[in-house]
């Protein structure tokens, strides 16, 4: 009885050291790939500081661009230029893992961004390898009422 019981316990250990195991290497790869997204994100919007705004289509997928054509992203992006004004600076202030498998992943990233006429909250859909699969951005005037920008 005592050794089905140890054999029983240790089956258990091995089961939750496996299953720690397999999730830390979930949690590594995540927290990879929301570096490297993040790393993208900050050179585009270091390209919309610069006002480099047809350089900054170059950071939108070829995913994006089946839902939006390169004109229309274009004139959207002057549109917040209008309204938001001169960016000034950028903050993370959320992020979440949005992947289907290990080839097709995207992570979720929120970003608090400060413009000369006001700020914007702006969600981006983001590869691992910086590229922009979707964007939506929601300007917030100085009431705190919010007025969505761009979203695609």
């Amino acid at each position: 009885m005592q050794l089905k019981g140890i054999i029983h316990r240790c089956s258990l250990l091995v089961l939750a050291l496996l299953v720690g195991v397999s999730l830390s290497g979930c949690v590594t790869y995540t927290l990879n790939n929301m570096a490297k997204a993040k790393k993208g994100i900050d050179k585009y919007y270091l390209t919309i500081e610069q006002q480099r705004y047809d350089d900054a289509l170059n950071f939108y997928s070829p995913r994006y661009f089946e839902s939006s054509s390169i004109d229309t992203l274009r004139a959207m992006l002057d549109n917040v230029k209008t309204i938001a004004g001169q960016h000034e600076d950028h903050q993370l202030v959320q992020w979440r893992a949005a992947f289907s498998n290990k080839n097709d992943s995207a992570i979720q990233l929120l970003y608090r961004v400060t413009y000369s006429h006001g700020q914007t909250l702006e969600s981006l859909l983001v590869s691992p390898k910086g590229k922009i699969h979707g964007h939506e951005i929601r300007f917030i005037d100085e009431f705190g009422n919010e007025m969505k920008l761009m979203e695609i």
